[in-house]
């Protein structure tokens, strides 16, 4: 049974974005080892964990000067966080393999360009990965 708190979870691409940056703190259990990996600013992290926090009303770590440890709120958020960035990721490797094949079947050659995302895409799932590009 899916827990309640999560069912308004925000998948929109700044939910998506804060998913990412809360997946990121419960791997590496520090908001500065995010920040460093993700090439932002631990204030960010910070900023970015509070919001969903907030979004969900309720704290998903506990915190103290030496320790991070996860609520009941946020293992559960963990393990959904967990699948909903997966399917983002399978959903854009989808995407281009149907980009692929399509610009293998127009030209007739295998070569394939890739458009560069712009902005930061801290868990390689904020390009539009959702919406399939009109132009190809």
């Amino acid at each position: 049974m899916e827990n309640s708190l999560f069912r308004d979870v925000n998948v929109e691409p700044a939910g998506l974005r804060g998913l990412a940056i809360f997946a990121k703190v419960v791997e590496l259990r520090t908001f500065a080892g995010a920040a460093a990996e993700l090439n932002l600013s631990k204030a960010t992290v910070s900023k970015a964990i509070t919001r969903v926090e907030a979004r969900l009303g309720t704290r998903l770590f506990n915190r103290t000067s030496r320790r991070l440890a996860l609520t009941d709120a946020g293992r559960a958020l963990a393990e959904r966080a967990a699948r909903i960035l997966a399917e983002g990721e399978a959903a854009k490797a989808r995407r281009w393999r149907i980009r692929d094949a399509a610009r293998v079947g127009a030209s007739g050659s295998a070569d394939v360009v890739r458009p560069v995302s712009g902005g930061a895409d801290p868990a390689g799932i904020l390009s539009p990965c959702i919406r399939m590009s009109s132009s190809t």
